[in-house]
C-alpha cells in the first residue's frame, strides 16, 4: 500500500468526523441534545469550521490524484456546499431548514461510509 492510498483513507476518515460534527450541530436544537442552545450561534461552526475543512480535504485529495471515480474526488466539495446551503438560504433557522440540513447530513454520512468501505475494499483486496 503506498502513501497516496493511506493518505486518501485518512482524508476519508477526517471527512467522516467532520460530517459527524456537522450532524451534531444540526441536531443541537433538540432539547435532548447535550449541545442544546436556542440562540443558533452554534450553526456558525458549520460555516467556519466544517465547510472549510471539507474544502481543504477536497483540494488535497485532488492534489493526490488517486485513481478513484470522479464522484469520490468531488465528494468533499458536494458535501461542503450541501451542508452550508440550508444555512445560507434561510438564515432564520426555521425547523424545516434544520430538518433539511439534518437529512443532508445523514445522506452525506451514509455516502461517506459507503465510499470509505468501498475504498477499503479496493485498496486491500
Amino acid at each position: 500500500m503506498n502513501f497516496k492510498k493511506i493518505t486518501y483513507l485518512i482524508f476519508q476518515i477526517l471527512m467522516f468526523f467532520t460530517l459527524i460534527l456537522a450532524f451534531f450541530i444540526y441536531t443541537s436544537q433538540t432539547p435532548i441534545s447535550p449541545l442544546q442552545e436556542n440562540s443558533g450561534i452554534q450553526f456558525l461552526v458549520i460555516l467556519i469550521i466544517c465547510s472549510p475543512i471539507l474544502l481543504i480535504l477536497g483540494l488535497f485529495s485532488l492534489l493526490l490524484k488517486v485513481t478513484t471515480p470522479k464522484f469520490n474526488l468531488f465528494f468533499p466539495f458536494y458535501s461542503s456546499i450541501g451542508l452550508s446551503l440550508p444555512l445560507l438560504i434561510d438564515s432564520r433557522l426555521h425547523h424545516s431548514t434544520i430538518f433539511i440540513g439534518t437529512l443532508i447530513c445523514i445522506f452525506f454520512l451514509i455516502e461517506n461510509l459507503f465510499l470509505l468501505f468501498n475504498s477499503l475494499k479496493i485498496f486491500y483486496f
